[in-house]
């Protein structure tokens, strides 16, 4: 199974009397440094699939639901998915992720917690209307989306 068919799926044991996983174990060949740094996240992905990683229980020292395989697979690959071989130079991808976040959250406006502020909102919400031909031009305007594509790769 790959990757993209397997996600928002679970693999290993559940607590008792839960539903079982159709799947009890994930074999993972990691591929490539390169191939994680151009597909950032699909490593997490796979590894977050598992219920568990297993225990140091002696009398069940095979209850993970995950194992690694492949030459490309090392302590360090899970340490530091953001990294070139370099060590100092982050993928493409990895900067444009973070190019991406960074700018939802200088665009993202914080809930407000306070009862008075609430209740501003609440107010505009009441009282704000819009004429059909308003929201239509608003629609149209596409000049937000130009500045919202600049310099991003998604």
């Amino acid at each position: 199974m790959t990757l993209h068919t397997f996600q928002g799926q679970a693999a290993g044991p559940v607590e008792p009397g839960q539903p079982t996983n159709p799947v009890q174990t994930v074999i993972i060949d990691p591929g490539t440094n390169m191939f994680e740094g151009n597909n950032p996240g699909l490593l997490y992905m796979a590894a977050s699939r598992a219920t568990t990683m297993g225990s140091e229980n002696a009398l069940r020292p095979l209850d993970s639901a995950i194992y690694w395989t492949g030459m490309n697979m090392n302590r360090g690959r899970i340490m530091n998915l953001t990294m070139q071989r370099d060590g100092q130079t982050k993928y493409k991808k990895v900067k444009l992720r973070e190019k991406w976040t960074e700018r939802l959250n200088r665009n993202t406006i914080a809930p407000a917690h306070d009862q008075k502020t609430m209740e501003k909102i609440k107010k505009w919400c009441d009282d704000f209307t819009m004429k059909r031909e308003e929201l239509e031009e608003a629609l149209h305007n596409t000049t937000w989306r130009i500045n919202m594509y600049n310099n991003l790769n998604y």
